[in-house]
């Protein structure tokens, strides 16, 4: 994939996000970007220890957002125990172009969110 299709998947992603919502009866956690104001909020419900449904909402950058449903295709279908050995440096790779160091704040947001998440449903 050249660079301006990585590009415009994650603008897709931003403005056709296919996780954009939080799904009923949800467990939810946020994290907020305090340095831009990159806020999101992911959300999951769990059948037997997988992730059967999840989805976000949020506001911010580009990249956050991006990031999120982004995050959420990654998850979807994954065991808790899959999920919990997921790592930033793990995430970061499966995101389609490189985050410039100053900008993985905002890519890890939905992250960090997952990981305050995790720590409910453990």
């Amino acid at each position: 994939m050249n660079d301006l299709a990585m590009y415009e998947e994650l603008m897709d992603r931003y403005y056709n996000s296919r996780f954009k919502g939080l799904p009923e009866n949800c467990v939810k956690a946020s994290s907020m970007n305090v340095s831009c104001g990159d806020f999101v909020e992911l959300g999951i419900v769990l059948d037997n220890g997988k992730i059967a449904k999840i989805g976000f909402e949020g506001n911010g950058c580009i990249i956050s957002q991006a990031c999120a449903s982004l995050l959420c295709e990654l998850l979807q279908g994954k065991t808790l125990q899959e999920v919990k050995h997921l790592t930033s440096e793990e995430f970061l790779k499966a995101i389609p172009v490189e985050i410039p160091m100053h900008r993985l704040k905002c890519a890890l947001t939905s992250f960090k969110a997952l990981q305050a998440l995790l720590k409910k449903v453990a």
